[in-house]
């Protein structure tokens, strides 16, 4: 009797237990629901990534407004003195304009792009190096004034603007790293432009730039935010579909 309710118990405690088949099953079946499932996180996670990212391009598209507004409608301009200050940074001058930025370490966190390369480098430092932001000033001076070794550009005002939608002004732009130095300046021109986004011979450049999903996010001087997909044409080389950088001021 006892020998007949051993085995009676030994049997149901075995009905409850999972055979290696069928733990093997389960596992799979998880291994197949994170596969499907990565993907879709990855793409979700980098959304909102480059939502926080046009948000904060929108604040300095509003900021470089709020500026010309206080200086003469003049845009906002990047300087470079020597010995080089504080001031001749571009993101400094309209920093006061900015929500929530009361401190260098507060302006370095927000002109990071939080998929770009200057948040894993420098994380919470703050650096005046243009390895340490991840957005750019367009460059486009009406002429300089040169003393010594100082240049002071002398900027466009708003209401020169023919088609302000169509005038970009910042950037999402890549600059390098903190070992290898800045790929691109602090500004950004036609030149530099087509030769990191158009540079066939290094194709991680223009990875890179547009890091989000294949798009780059651009503020134009109206303060509108507008995300860029990069076309790629093989037979053509690189081509990017951008608003055109010639025709945005009015003839003088």
């Amino acid at each position: 009797m006892r020998v007949q309710r051993y085995n009676n118990e030994a049997e149901r405690n075995s009905r409850k237990a999972f055979t290696l088949i069928e733990l093997l099953v389960v596992i799979a079946v998880i291994a197949l629901l994170m596969s499907i499932m990565l993907p879709a996180l990855r793409k979700a996670k980098e959304s909102a990534r480059s939502v926080v990212c046009r948000t904060r391009l929108k604040q300095l598209g509003l900021a470089i407004q709020l500026y010309a507004q206080d200086n003469d409608d003049e845009i906002v301009t990047q300087d470079w003195h020597n010995p080089r200050i504080r001031e001749d940074y571009w993101y400094v001058r309209i920093s006061k304009y900015l929500d929530n930025v009361g401190s260098d370490s507060k302006l370095g966190q927000f002109m990071r792009c939080p998929a770009g390369q200057a948040v894993k480098d420098y994380g919470k430092e703050f650096s005046f190096s243009w390895t340490a932001v991840d957005y750019a000033l367009k460059s486009w001076p009406k002429e300089t004034e040169t003393t010594g070794s100082s240049i002071v550009y002398i900027p466009h005002r708003l209401s020169e603007l023919r088609q302000p939608a169509s005038f970009a002004t910042v950037f999402d732009f890549f600059y390098g790293s903190k070992e290898t130095g800045p790929l691109a300046g602090g500004t950004v021109f036609r030149s530099k432009w087509d030769g990191m986004v158009n540079n066939p011979d290094k194709p991680e450049y223009r990875e890179a730039i547009f890091r989000h999903t294949n798009r780059i996010n651009i503020v134009f001087a109206d303060a509108s935010v507008v995300s860029i997909k990069a076309e790629i044409d093989q037979a053509d080389g690189y081509r990017l579909e951008t608003p055109d950088w010639e025709r945005d001021m009015h003839q003088e």
